[in-house]
């Protein structure tokens, strides 16, 4: 997923490490940085985001909301929900559930549910940049036929 600053964030889940770099003009990945959530390994449903430069991972399956900051946060009734695109520095994400509208501070601490008069099935708040990598020779890369 790629933020509004270009910061590219990619999850592996089943090991629970959040990595985030950018792309030089040949489409290699610099200044990659990992860091460590475990808890990232026990989601069934996970969706990826940033607000800013922190990138924010959900899970709809359990409600739990993880930040590449430390921030943690679980929302009620969670199921069929939607993280925000990627967007500008603020202090919250917002989560788009079945009957309402989250939002959630990027520190976990504060959660504010906004009632919609009518339930439907939830779509990403905003756009999104999707690029596609793949990791060669232990870096991330664009294959050539994409740039």
């Amino acid at each position: 997923m790629v933020g509004t600053d270009d910061t590219i964030w990619a999850a592996d889940y089943a090991a629970g490490k959040l990595a985030s770099f950018t792309l030089d003009d040949d489409g290699t990945a610099v200044g990659e940085e990992q860091i460590e959530i475990p808890e990232l390994s026990n989601m069934k449903k996970p969706q990826i985001s940033a607000v800013g430069n922190t990138a924010v991972v959900f899970d709809e399956a359990s409600g739990e909301l993880l930040t590449s900051k430390g921030g943690k946060a679980t929302l009620e009734n969670a199921a069929n929900a939607r993280i925000q695109a990627p967007g500008p520095d603020s202090g919250n994400v917002a989560i788009a559930l079945d009957q309402s509208l989250a939002t959630v501070s990027l520190s976990g601490k504060d959660i504010n549910y906004q009632q919609v008069d009518t339930a439907g099935t939830p779509h990403r708040p905003g756009a999104s940049r999707l690029v596609h990598l793949c990791r060669m020779a232990d870096q991330w890369r664009i294959p050539a036929i994409l740039r």
